[in-house]
């Protein structure tokens, strides 16, 4: 993991003064004693899960900076297009504001104890298949990057009657815009289809996807 963030080339010395910085006050946040009023929360939490599994401060801070890079950019780069696709859809917009509110009145009673509690988990229930489905469907039209793999041993990859041979070694790289735009895989491929996802079997901690659409987020994830 350290790695990743003092050994690339390409990041200057500036942003890896900013990072070393960071490192210094997640190191100091997660060495930080845990309180009694802490239980509920998701940050002593995660230090504990760090902690009880024989992680290292240096190493757990470089962990901590990862999620966060991770999280912030994943979170930066969706959620405003996740809002326009459902301003421009009314439909949408109230199916997903209606399922909101019902979960927040039924599963907590009101707003405020349901921001008291919430957390990922909470947000991971079934209450909110609309909502994951909506934030699942933004993510598949607006996601352009590239995966690239390397080839652990000799492959053939087959389409129709054509068959393309991969060396061990070679890299491979899929298409994922391609992908996403598959009308054999997706309603209305080209259109933002807020349900898209809200139909299949809920499985905990697992993304909701059919047999069918499983490959295409291998590669999201």
């Amino acid at each position: 993991m350290p790695e990743r963030f003092f050994g690339v080339l390409f990041w200057f010395w500036h942003p890896k003064q900013a990072r070393g910085r960071l490192l210094e006050r997640f190191t100091d946040y997660l060495g930080t004693p845990d309180h009694c009023g802490d239980a509920g929360s998701l940050g002593p939490a995660f230090r504990r899960l760090l902690r009880d599994n024989g992680i290292c401060l240096g190493e757990a801070a470089c962990h901590l900076l990862t999620f966060q890079w991770e999280m912030h950019s994943n979170t930066t780069g969706t959620l405003p297009w996740l809002f326009m696709f459902l301003l421009s859809h009314p439909a949408a917009f109230s199916a997903v504001q209606d399922e909101v509110d019902k979960a927040i009145k039924d599963d907590f009673g009101d707003l405020q104890t349901f921001l008291a509690n919430v957390n990922p988990k909470v947000l991971e229930r079934p209450s909110f298949k609309l909502l994951t489905s909506a934030l699942l469907e933004a993510m598949r039209l607006i996601a352009v990057f590239a995966a690239l793999h390397v080839a652990e041993h000799d492959l053939k990859l087959k389409d129709s009657e054509t068959t393309i041979p991969v060396r061990k070694g070679e890299y491979v790289m899929g298409n994922i815009r391609a992908i996403h735009m598959n009308a054999n895989t997706y309603h209305n491929c080209n259109e933002f289809v807020f349900d898209q996802f809200a139909h299949d079997e809920y499985r905990e901690r697992r993304l909701p996807t059919d047999s069918a659409k499983e490959d295409t987020w291998l590669f999201m994830k």
